[in-house]
């Protein structure tokens, strides 16, 4: 059902992030991607904030040079993919776990 740019989505109340490199994760914990511009960064976060991206969009999310830390190559996400980041300092955001909704994962890592 959808509110403005907030619905209760599978994972509950999600706020649509902007197309944007750098959208903003303000009183959020829950948010779907807003398009598919590259993300390089989560703005507006506070230590200690955990966030979970749910991909509607292939998305290429930037991990190499830029505060958001989750490997040595660049992230590729599909639609139904999801990604779980938290951030110690509200400026750098570590990747906690990422989901590909295409693989299979019934086995575990």
């Amino acid at each position: 059902r959808s509110n403005g740019t907030q619905y209760s989505g599978a994972f509950g109340l999600e706020r649509t992030l902007a197309n944007s490199a750098t959208p903003s994760v303000k009183d959020g914990k829950d948010f779907v991607t807003g398009g598919t511009t590259t993300i390089t960064n989560f703005t507006d976060g506070y230590p200690g904030q955990e966030i979970f991206v749910r991909f509607a969009h292939t998305v290429t999310v930037d991990v190499t040079g830029t505060t958001l830390i989750g490997g040595t190559t660049d992230l590729s996400a599909a639609s139904g993919d999801m990604m779980h980041w938290r951030t110690a300092d509200g400026s750098n955001w570590y990747l906690q776990g990422f989901v590909d909704a295409s693989a299979n994962n019934s086995a575990g890592a």
